[in-house]
């Protein structure tokens, strides 16, 4: 595999985590998406720390497929990579907004919706428990087939609680990915990092993600504008 396909792969493998199949549109709860539709984040939701955003605003409804990611921790040579993940509930929404550029960044806020606060609660306790396994770092490399050059990625994972963001005492949970493959003579270096925070509301979990292609880590004001984001998104979803 060339260096800058495994790349590709990984970081699509990142975005496509938060991303369910979509059904038709027969099958939506009618008044759940048009409450949803109404009460996902704004434009002016995001901090100028993000980047430059579009204002077109990308809008998804999909039904449960059974689970959703927490993280992904890539295996080491030929060992398999492991997903932890949680109970999806039985709709989740999905807003997202992109800046401009082939390299720019994006953000998107999913919201899982489940029959009751019981049920949503029950499932944050599942991310509760997956999340300590969302940490570490994993290198591995492998040889064109080519040209013969060897390429190397890292993975590094981490995680936390995010205080600002609370809710009825629930603090929020972030997982950040970062995602780094060197340099080779056929290739130049792949960077990439996707901060995510995890939030429980009512009968609902918001999972807003920040994904950004020419770093390899997001910076500490950034962190902290991807948590307003968060904080955005739940109170435009009770709004």
């Amino acid at each position: 595999m060339k260096a800058r396909t495994a790349g590709i792969i990984a970081a699509s493998a990142a975005c496509a985590a938060l991303v369910l199949a979509a059904v038709p549109a027969e099958a939506y709860d009618n008044h759940a998406y048009s409450y949803a539709a109404g009460h996902m984040i704004g434009r002016k939701d995001i901090p100028a720390e993000l980047g430059a955003f579009k204002k077109t605003m990308t809008f998804n409804a999909y039904s449960s497929t059974g689970s959703a990611s927490v993280c992904t921790i890539n295996g080491v040579g030929d060992q398999p990579e492991t997903n932890y993940s949680f109970g999806d509930g039985k709709l989740t929404f999905n807003a997202a907004y992109a800046t401009r550029g082939v390299k720019g960044a994006s953000l998107m806020v999913n919201v899982y919706q489940y029959a009751d606060a019981k049920k949503s609660i029950a499932a944050f306790d599942e991310i509760k428990k997956a999340v300590p396994n969302c940490t570490g770092t994993v290198t591995n490399s492998w040889t064109s087939t080519d040209t013969g050059a060897q390429s190397t990625y890292t993975v590094k994972t981490t995680n936390g609680v995010v205080p600002a963001v609370t809710t009825t005492g629930v603090e929020s949970i972030f997982v950040n990915v970062n995602y780094d493959t060197a340099a080779t003579g056929e290739a130049p270096a792949f960077l990439n990092d996707q901060y995510s925070v995890f939030s429980l509301i009512n009968d609902v979990i918001l999972v807003t993600s920040y994904y950004k292609n020419d770093s390899i880590n997001v910076s500490k004001p950034q962190r902290k504008a991807v948590n307003q984001v968060a904080f955005n998104a739940e109170t435009r979803w009770v709004g």
